[in-house]
């Protein structure tokens, strides 16, 4: 099943060292990023944070001044083998789920994948999972 979560979404200038501005800010909390996906758009910086600590995370973040919003995000562990995202990917598609976005990654010593995804429906994506 999948984990509904809320996510950080950031918006901030998009100017070289802004990475490092954020990723500070929110280090500064102790607050640890367990995913991000981050890009320009529109001449500016968005980043999306999956966080141990989202209040705190967001009181770092406003003090840096930049705009957030808590965006609802489903996160999904499953094994790293060949077929898996498309075993998960026609589960959605069946239950007539639109995908927003989805991004993951792999940790290698533990043999599982993180994706992490934004859909139409986010409750009933985490049901189905």
């Amino acid at each position: 099943m999948g984990e509904l979560r809320k996510a950080i979404w950031v918006k901030s200038p998009d100017q070289i060292g802004m990475l490092e501005k954020v990723t500070a800010a929110i280090a500064s909390k102790g607050v640890n990023i367990q995913a991000i996906v981050a890009y320009e758009q529109d001449e500016e910086a968005i980043f999306d944070l999956i966080l141990s600590d989202n209040e705190k995370a967001k009181e770092a973040i406003m003090e840096l001044g930049f705009y957030l919003e808590e965006r609802e995000r489903v996160l999904i562990e499953l094994e790293d083998e060949a077929g898996k995202l498309k075993n998960i990917s026609s589960e959605i598609a069946q239950a007539g789920i639109n995908l927003n976005y989805i991004y993951g990654t792999v940790a290698a010593d533990t043999g599982k994948a993180l994706l992490i995804i934004d859909s139409s429906d986010n409750h009933k994506l985490a049901e189905i999972i």
